[in-house]
């Protein structure tokens, strides 16, 4: 079997693409994980860059010349990502995981819990790092968690944030834009369902005024469409 001047094994599976000839994809592998290590930033901009500048498919492919995918979404910066040299839908990528998910959910769950203790003190920090760069977000999955251990129904953060959009990001009561919460017209305590129809944006102030009373400050017409 031939090898690399590296003494690697000159596999199939061993040998990336370098013009006529090859090269060692083992050694490949070590330069990039050393270059990222030295630059991690550098290296995702770099990687932002060439996938930027070569989105749009193989030149002259039938993918290029499409303006969506199959599904009719848009092939916009947004929604695209490149892969293998052609376009590929973020959304519809999205789609099929979660459907891959729903099918595999017990040998999943079992695998990242087998992962996670193996890699304990790895995920805490993963973890702890991704709630400092996103403190909004991680007191909304905070809150979330908190209502779906209180009440009946799954309020989701898409579905949040939909609600939010509805209302210009405002509070239903007094009209401020400071921080919102997540309010329930028929509270949990009455039996109110943690859900997207039972939920509307309310200023701290105005959620503890309200207190546990059934009152619905959502517009007559939109309250209506989200029952």
């Amino acid at each position: 079997m031939a090898a690399f001047r590296c003494d690697h094994p000159g596999t199939p599976e061993n040998t990336a693409p370098n013009g006529a000839n090859g090269t060692c994809r083992t050694c490949l592998n070590a330069r990039r994980r050393e270059r990222y290590a030295a630059d991690p930033e550098a290296s995702r901009a770099a990687n932002k860059e060439k996938q930027r500048k070569h989105r749009g498919g193989l030149k002259g492919s039938a993918n290029a010349r499409k303006d969506t995918c199959a599904q009719g979404h848009p092939f916009d910066d947004e929604n695209t990502y490149v892969y293998k040299g052609a376009r590929q839908c973020k959304i519809c990528r999205r789609q099929r995981c979660r459907e891959t998910y729903a099918r595999n959910a017990e040998q999943y769950k079992a695998a990242h819990r087998e992962w996670y203790w193996q890699n304990r003190d790895k995920a805490i920090a993963l973890t702890l790092r991704w709630v400092k760069a996103n403190p909004e977000r991680a007191a909304l999955m905070s809150r979330l968690k908190k209502q779906r251990r209180r009440a009946a129904g799954v309020l989701t953060a898409a579905e949040w944030r939909q609600i939010l959009a509805l209302y210009g990001n405002r509070c239903l009561r007094c009209g401020s834009s400071g921080p919102l919460t997540i309010d329930h017209v028929i509270p949990v305590s009455k039996g109110g369902p943690n859900t997207a129809a039972n939920v509307q944006p309310l200023c701290g102030s105005c959620n503890s005024s309200k207190s546990t009373k059934a009152t619905d400050y959502r517009p007559t017409s939109a309250a209506e469409q989200r029952m």
